[in-house]
């Protein structure tokens, strides 16, 4: 279908999950979230590794003001999706969503492993600047919406 790998991947894995994973032993399922965890945080680490050692090779590229325009985009879009899908899902729940939870949710969404990764296979003139900003869009979010999440 010329889609991405990560999206083959992600609907394999709710495939495999919604049907082979309970054909294992209850033994068998335990050993395999728990590989499946360790696999993630490896991964996970991987990544934030591999773009902390990115991040200073790229900053005579970096453009202040794409990142703020980024932020701002980022900041309203998480919000409009949260909000909007909320209100479609309480249309159809008895317990509907509260505002304070909608709120939590469009603050602390992703943080953008799988940004950067889609950053690093941009074929373009500007491959830099776009893996740049990404990754100062990353670092913001992080520390300013993750570091203050709680």
């Amino acid at each position: 279908m010329g889609l991405s790998g990560i999206l083959a991947i992600f609907m394999a894995a709710i495939l495999m999950r919604n049907y082979a994973f309970h054909s294992l032993s209850p033994i068998g399922q335990v050993t395999v979230e728990s590989m499946i965890e360790m696999t993630c945080n490896v991964s996970e680490n991987f990544v934030f590794a591999y773009m902390g050692l990115s991040a200073p090779i790229l900053l005579g590229n970096i453009r202040y003001e794409l990142i703020g325009i980024g932020i701002i985009a980022l900041i309203i879009s998480r919000t409009f999706s949260v909000v909007f899908t909320s209100y479609f899902i309480n249309i159809f729940r008895e317990e509907k969503i509260p505002a304070s939870y909608q709120a939590i949710m469009s603050f602390s969404g992703l943080r953008g492993a799988v940004a950067f990764y889609l950053a690093l296979n941009v074929e373009s003139e500007y491959k830099n600047l776009i893996i740049s900003t990404t990754i100062g869009l990353i670092i913001v979010t992080i520390i300013g919406l993750g570091g203050t999440t709680t």
